[in-house]
């Protein structure tokens, strides 16, 4: 999948994503559905009992709160650095476009108006590498690749399957939970990027998360992730930290026993030296549709 058009998408309007979409998996129309701005859901039943695959990620970006004479007073999203978005071009989900001056406080300047509270991000720029993405929002692409692949793979079943997309940074940490408590998923899998450490590195697939914060995965989620991953051969790596404070909320809005979460290790996380490994991304796609093989019978 081309890298410089997956990087365009993320900033692209709802109706440019979604005929690129639908153009890309063979989707039907009637099974995409584009709720909130930053987040799309395919599913093709809706129903309670199927299994979801969440996919989480944040862009670089900013908010404009105030306008001023030279601009807008802006302020970063998320945990988006400053000095990552300084000099950049920015671009809301409305089409909008502007330019985040180097100052202190943030300015986004721009020939358009703009409404206080409006959210803008900062275009992408990666490159390939033999296995490896770098750049501004690697982790972001590679999610998104990861999601459109997953998509693609699971049009071929009837058995109950939603995959999910959500841009934190637009969409917000209440879109996530909205979604999982709207959709009542009887199995859910969170996949996001966390920073890589010295037990948890980049080429070695994706790590069950088994605590994040005060969130733990059930016995039941954990059991059948690991046997998954024996049958495709993969050895699982494991993730035990504080790197999401919304893992434990996520739990409780599953309300169910088979809840967890599976993390890309990312080097230079949230900065515009993003490291991901493509390796990475395909055994994380490899296991969870050996997963869903086991509970939603994908064929491919």
């Amino acid at each position: 999948m081309e890298i410089n058009k997956l990087s365009k998408m993320l900033v692209s309007d709802k109706q440019v994503l979604k005929q690129w979409i639908l153009e890309e998996t063979g989707a039907k129309t009637e099974h995409l559905f584009f709720e909130r701005q930053g987040s799309f859901l395919w599913s093709n039943s809706r129903a309670e009992n199927a299994t979801m695959i969440l996919l989480r990620t944040q862009s670089d970006g900013v908010v404009v709160t105030q306008k001023k004479e030279n601009g807008y007073l802006a302020i970063p999203l998320g945990k988006t650095k400053p000095e990552n978005v300084s000099d950049f071009v920015c671009i809301s989900p409305n089409g909008h476009k502007g330019t985040v001056l180097k100052s202190d406080p943030l300015m986004v300047k721009s020939v358009s108006t703009f409404l206080p509270g409006e959210r803008f991000l900062i275009q992408p720029s990666c490159e390939c590498k033999g296995e490896m993405l770098y750049g501004r929002q690697a982790s972001s692409v590679a999610m998104l690749q990861l999601a459109i692949s997953l998509m693609k793979a699971c049009c071929v079943t009837e058995n109950p399957v939603t995959v999910a997309y959500v841009n934190e940074s637009i969409a917000g940490t209440e879109e996530t939970l909205r979604l999982i408590v709207t959709e009542k998923p009887e199995r859910l899998v969170v996949c996001s990027a966390a920073s890589e450490d010295a037990m948890f590195l980049q080429g070695n697939g994706p790590a069950l998360v088994i605590k994040d914060g005060n969130g733990v995965v059930t016995a039941e989620f954990r059991k059948e992730m690991e046997d998954a991953a024996k049958e495709c051969e993969l050895a699982l790596s494991y993730f035990i930290g504080k790197e999401d404070a919304s893992f434990a909320k996520m739990y409780l809005a599953a309300k169910n026993n088979r809840y967890g979460g599976l993390y890309l290790a990312v080097k230079e996380k949230n900065s515009s030296l993003e490291e991901i490994s493509f390796k990475d991304v395909e055994k994380t796609r490899t296991l969870l549709l050996k997963y869903l093989t086991n509970f939603a019978i994908i064929t491919k």
